[in-house]
């Protein structure tokens, strides 16, 4: 599962990224280089891909500024859900897991 924000006059995209086992990387946005952050237990990183499962990831409002949650593979990311349109709202369980997912970031 990946997540982050961009956009801005600068472009720039910071990103997230966290594997079922805990693991959990910042890919730099214009180097493209990883750089792997403390991990989080197995069972909350489970609990975080099961809540993302549930929800429905499947939209695309973007604005200058966005956010974005995509869960799957880096090449096929399946359900992704993009945000930060004023003239959309995204669902508040969408957004109590973005937030959930910055706090892993956060530590």
């Amino acid at each position: 599962m990946s997540w982050g924000n961009g956009g801005g006059v600068g472009g720039k995209v910071t990103e997230y990224v966290l594997l079922p086992n805990g693991q959990l990387f910042q890919k730099e946005p214009f180097t493209k280089q990883v750089k792997e952050l403390a991990s989080v237990s197995e069972k909350e990183a489970a609990r975080m891909f099961q809540q993302a499962t549930e929800l429905d990831l499947s939209f695309k409002h973007p604005g200058n500024v966005y956010q974005f949650i995509k869960l799957g593979e880096e090449s096929n990311p399946g359900k992704e859900a993009v945000w930060g349109s004023h003239q959309f709202t995204p669902p508040t369980e969408v957004q109590a897991l973005y937030r959930q997912l910055q706090a892993l970031v956060q530590k």
